[in-house]
């Protein structure tokens, strides 16, 4: 991952987009996150916890683990991401 990126919006939190983020959030790098599946937030914040071994040596897990929110528009926060995962099934 290069080091200019501090910002990734990922677009998409099942299963993969909840993998993607946490890589992400691993890494120090805060995530916008966006699904319009109603418990997709509360679904990511219990992958969060489930993935806590995956954190280990990696950082701090409080701190790295709410740097994190979700949106409901991804169109006008867009510009603040350096990256874009799209993860999204048609």
């Amino acid at each position: 991952m290069p080091e200019n990126i501090q910002t990734v919006f990922v677009v998409g939190c099942g299963v993969i987009g909840m993998s993607w983020g946490v890589l992400f959030l691993s890494k120090g790098i805060k995530v916008i996150i966006s699904d319009p599946v109603e418990s997709a937030e509360a679904n990511f914040k219990r992958y969060i916890l489930s993935a806590k071994s995956f954190f280990d040596g990696r950082g701090d897990f409080e701190s790295l683990s709410k740097n994190y929110e979700f949106v409901s528009d991804v169109t006008p926060r867009l510009c603040e991401a350096d990256f874009v995962q799209e993860v999204t099934l048609p």
